[in-house]
């Protein structure tokens, strides 16, 4: 669905949601203050990034103050649609206008307004040529793009 995606809007972000991501990866914008430098977050964004957070790999693991703080920017920009950057001394909200797609094999742990279950008996093997045939068919992909601008 990423791959997809991608081809057909102008900003995509896949974003796995596994406790080793939520642990590793920074994703508020932070300002380093012995460098004088604002460091990058994931959730640094321009506006009308399409974020697809998969929770599907998601297992059983501990999440340190790092990785909390990851799930409540990430609940941010889907519930108020802002991302916090973090100043060390004061965090500054900026507003941000992104869509979310969170895949999960159940309810999420993310609040969100529709949730679609798929139904896996129904949904044949993936086929991986003919999906790449897809992608690259221009004509294909120009279609789903004035589909998507009409959502």
């Amino acid at each position: 669905m990423i791959a997809l995606m991608k081809q057909i809007t102008p900003a995509t972000l896949g974003l796995p949601i596994t406790v080793e991501v939520l642990e590793n990866l920074k994703f508020a914008p932070c300002k380093n203050y012995d460098t004088n430098q604002l460091e990058y977050g994931a959730l640094q964004i321009l506006d009308g990034t399409l974020v697809i957070c998969d929770e599907t790999a998601m297992k059983e693991g501990k999440l340190t103050e790092k990785g909390i703080n990851n799930i409540k920017s990430l609940a941010h920009l889907i519930e108020l649609q802002a991302i916090h950057y973090d100043f060390q001394y004061s965090q500054v909200e900026f507003q941000s206008q992104a869509q979310v797609i969170i895949l999960s094999d159940g309810r999420s742990m993310f609040k969100n307004t529709m949730h679609v279950p798929l139904n896996k008996e129904n949904v044949k093997e993936f086929d991986a040529a003919k999906f790449e045939s897809y992608l690259k068919d221009e004509e294909l992909m120009t279609m789903f793009r004035k589909y998507i601008l009409m959502l």
